[in-house]
């Protein structure tokens, strides 16, 4: 049986007066990084308040 290990990062969004945005360009080199050291994306986790997400967890995992 596959045994695996985890990891959960918490990406948390750029928030202005009129706008939350998270950077995309960043994350795509986060997630590129973590891809060539054998992590998988699992799942994603928004938290929101009032309809507006300020925080998400990504979830990855690779065998062990």
């Amino acid at each position: 049986m596959t045994k695996f290990e985890y990891k959960t990062i918490e990406i948390k969004s750029n928030t202005g007066l009129f706008s939350v945005s998270i950077n995309q360009e960043q994350l795509d080199k986060l997630f590129n990084k973590h891809g060539s050291e054998g992590w998988e994306l699992v799942s994603s986790t928004p938290l929101s308040n009032n309809g507006v997400t300020y925080r998400i967890y990504y979830t990855f995992k690779r065998p062990i």
